[in-house]
């Protein structure tokens, strides 16, 4: 059975859709059999894989039906063992009621389910303000990555995202774990930035990953050249970090 892993944050610009891509493409090149769902309507993940907005448009779930199968949907990449899925929106009956949970939101859960084993893990991208699109992806994930940058901020983004993953936890999903939480775009260089690490560390040692995402010009050139980074400059210090991280993640999953 493939691990399913829900990247998340409530907060955008922290590096989310980067780690998806480049962890997927990491895991891909290994040799596992990998599936990355972008849920973002940004279409970031889309973007970075080179795919056209013809390519990925799809109606998956505009018949309101629970028995899809998502099969017909999947898209082969340009990279081994690495396909790729987006979904533009799920059916909610109300997306503003932020503090509940519709049954509706089971239906990623459903879908999803059959085709796990066909995969050694499933990605999925998770928008950072549609909370609930996030509720929906933690009801359905083994896992939650955590990605957040060093700011002032980075403490409250960590707590709201624990708070809605406890209470998914409680209610719907009792298996649900943390993978951990990854710190990216981090300047060695920077005080600031070695100095707030310190701070999440004291509150979160259990979580904070080893691997760390440094700071490097090469992941936006590589999103512009819509390639992973890990194929388009597999030297640089972020791709290194990305091989990492996957290392690191597949020890602690398993």
């Amino acid at each position: 059975m493939g691990k399913i892993i829900a990247i998340a944050a409530p907060k955008g610009k922290v590096g989310k859709s980067t780690t998806a891509i480049n962890l997927s493409a990491a895991f891909a090149l290994s040799g596992k059999k990998t599936l990355l769902i972008d849920l973002d309507p940004a279409g970031a993940c889309a973007s970075g894989l080179g795919y056209s907005k013809k390519e990925v448009e799809n109606n998956i779930f505009d018949n309101m039906k629970f028995n899809i199968s998502l099969r017909p949907y999947v898209l082969n990449t340009r990279i081994k063992n690495l396909r790729f899925l987006r979904i533009r929106r799920l059916p909610y009956l109300n997306e503003q009621k932020l503090e509940e949970i519709t049954t509706n939101e089971q239906i990623l859960k459903n879908v999803l389910s059959p085709e796990a084993p066909s995969y050694d893990y499933i990605i999925m991208d998770c928008p950072p303000h549609h909370k609930g699109t996030i509720n929906a992806a933690l009801i359905t994930a083994d896992t939650v990555l955590i990605p957040i940058i060093l700011a002032n901020y980075s403490n409250a983004v960590v707590i709201r995202m624990i708070e809605q993953l406890i209470n998914v936890r409680e209610k719907f999903n009792s298996e649900l774990n943390i993978a951990g939480i990854l710190l990216t775009m981090f300047d060695f260089n920077n005080n600031t930035d070695l100095e707030i690490r310190k701070e999440l560390f004291k509150s979160y040692p259990l979580y904070i990953l080893d691997t760390y995402i440094p700071k490097s010009t090469a992941v936006s050139k590589a999103f512009n050249s819509k390639e992973p980074l890990v194929i388009n400059n597999p030297d640089d210090i972020a791709a290194k970090a990305y091989f990492k991280l996957a290392e690191e993640l597949s020890k602690g999953l398993y």
